[in-house]
């Protein structure tokens, strides 16, 4: 199959590619030019800024992609260049979203009412009701931040008529290059041999999914090859919380 990239510099990205090349897919990347291209034979790569999809219309009429990778659809003004430009091109778009969509996560930072959720959460678990979670701390209308949702992306790509789009909710993923370095004051901890690891009463209490690089990338590319997978929605995590 050929697959189409988008972002997929970032540490889960050159994973996401292994995983397809090794399985015997064809794959090109579109970014600024920091291209996963470098990293394996093979694989090709389209310079451009995301903004400008439109743009570059004949070169992705030329690539003729089936099934279009978005790793990094922050806004809905994103996921909706996206679906616009590839409809009559691919057969499906995949686009990485986040667990931050659940209501629950808006109870724990307190943009919604009421007390987080303790039981798992499944895919059809209620969403937000509150919208650009991250906009208060936006300096501007031109920050990130302002814009920031998942849920107006996920509505984009899952209510196209003419092209079916999958949803796949991350959790927090650590592993090797993981630029948050989320587990660095365990694992520092751990590597020094100390005999106990303090943490506040409220951060031992907390309770969110995981996911190792590698097997997340691993639930992407499957996801991705994967027809049935179509119209569909899918939380990536590990098992024990």
């Amino acid at each position: 199959m050929r697959f189409l990239i988008i972002g997929g510099t970032t540490f889960i990205g050159p994973c996401v590619v292994r995983h397809l090349t090794e399985a015997g897919h064809r794959i090109t990347v579109f970014n600024r030019g920091q291209s996963v291209a470098a990293l394996l034979p093979g694989v090709a790569a389209i310079k451009g800024d995301r903004t400008r999809l439109s743009d570059f219309g004949a070169d992705f009429r030329r690539l003729a992609p089936e099934v279009v990778i978005d790793m990094i659809p922050h806004a809905e003004a994103e996921a909706q260049a996206v679906m616009r430009t590839f409809r009559d091109i691919a057969r499906r778009v995949v686009a990485v979203s986040s667990m931050d969509v659940y209501r629950a996560y808006g109870c724990f930072t307190r943009i919604e009412a009421g007390t987080p959720a303790t039981e798992p959460l499944a895919e059809d678990a209620p969403l937000r009701t509150q919208l650009y979670p991250y906009r208060a701390q936006a300096r501007s209308e031109d920050d990130f931040l302002y814009h920031y949702d998942k849920i107006p992306v996920e509505r984009a790509v899952m209510n196209d008529d003419r092209l079916p789009g999958t949803v796949l909710r991350l959790p927090k993923v650590y592993g090797p290059r993981e630029p948050q370095r989320r587990l660095r004051e365990y694992v520092r901890r751990m590597a020094d041999g100390r005999p106990a690891i303090l943490l506040e009463e409220a951060q031992a209490q907390w309770r969110w999914t995981r996911g190792y690089v590698e097997n997340v990338a691993a639930a992407i590319a499957l996801a991705a090859i994967d027809e049935r997978a179509a119209g569909r929605i899918y939380n990536i995590g590990e098992a024990e919380r």
